[in-house]
């Protein structure tokens, strides 16, 4: 196993910002983001790197949320 997850599964922070969003939530909320993505500019949000002090391929997805 190359990394996984050591908090919040990427389908759980997927479904809560599309909620949050106010996005249609009939289908989960990976492709309804998907979908609000290809209309967005990649550059207009500056996220922070994650854990880049860990040498694993580990990630956390709570931070996600708070940013």
């Amino acid at each position: 196993q190359l990394g996984t997850t050591i908090d919040d599964a990427i389908g759980e922070a997927y479904d809560k910002s599309a909620k949050w969003l106010g996005l249609d939530m009939s289908r989960s909320g990976g492709p309804a983001m998907e979908e609000l993505a290809k209309e967005g500019n990649a550059k207009s949000v500056n996220f922070s790197i994650p854990m880049r002090q860990h040498k694993d391929c580990n990630f956390s997805y709570a931070g996600l949320k708070t940013q």
